[in-house]
């Protein structure tokens, strides 16, 4: 899936649309080309953990896999750069 505001998509970035994006293509895979929720896996690394955790908690896959996931980006940040530079990642992907 191509991210809002990455590579070639150009539309603005936000957690919010990110999570709703997932759930089209998760929906379209799973309405659309009819294949069993059971049969679906999601996997997501790093950011992609984000839109991932959200699809398990919206819908019932038969596997979700997180590689090197994070808690929110706001904390990633702050681990890495400080309290300081960290508080100002404005798009938090919160995962909890």
């Amino acid at each position: 899936m191509e991210y809002r505001g990455y590579g070639i998509y150009r539309e603005e970035k936000s957690s919010e649309a990110l999570q709703m994006d997932a759930l089209q293509v998760y929906d379209f895979i799973n309405r659309e080309m009819k294949i069993p929720e059971q049969d679906i896996m999601v996997h997501g690394r790093s950011l992609g953990g984000s839109p991932s955790s959200f699809i398990g908690s919206q819908r019932n896959p038969g596997i979700v896999i997180l590689m090197c996931p994070f808690k929110s980006l706001g904390d990633a940040a702050k681990a890495i750069m400080g309290w300081f530079l960290g508080s100002l990642i404005i798009d938090r992907f919160d995962n909890e």
